[in-house]
């Protein structure tokens, strides 16, 4: 079973910036678009960390294009990907505006299969504060 791990990163307030993975199922198999087809599907919530605090920064549970984001095989783009040859299937770009404010935040990421149960991707982000913005 592959365990679970949170994704960490520091990026720039108001700036483009993406979260990469290799994602498999919970039978182990890698993710395929079709595995997250109707009534499945992939939404994110975003929160802004305030010491133990978590403030919502998004007002719902905000949809992601499958699509968009998951690759039916692994893509070997180094510079997206430099952890290794093998390749990554899941690709989303951030929207940029989404942390507007220098601090901490938690994006939940979460994936629900066409059948099966849902399961989240987390991500702890520092947001580190630009002075021209």
């Amino acid at each position: 079973m592959k365990q679970a791990k949170t994704l960490v990163g520091v990026v720039w307030q108001n700036s483009a910036w993406s979260v990469v993975g290799r994602l498999y199922n919970q039978a182990g198999a890698l993710v395929t678009q079709a595995m997250l087809g109707s009534p499945g599907g992939i939404a994110y919530r975003a929160y802004r960390m305030e010491g133990n605090v978590a403030r919502e920064i998004t007002s719902a549970a905000t949809s992601i294009t499958v699509a968009n984001v998951i690759y039916d095989t692994l893509q070997t783009n180094s510079i997206v990907w430099p952890e290794d040859s093998t390749g990554y299937n899941f690709k989303w770009d951030v929207p940029y505006t989404l942390l507007k404010k220098g601090g901490r935040y938690q994006i939940e990421i979460t994936f629900t299969p066409s059948s099966g149960d849902p399961y989240p991707v987390v991500v702890d982000v520092d947001c580190q504060p630009l002075l021209s913005r």
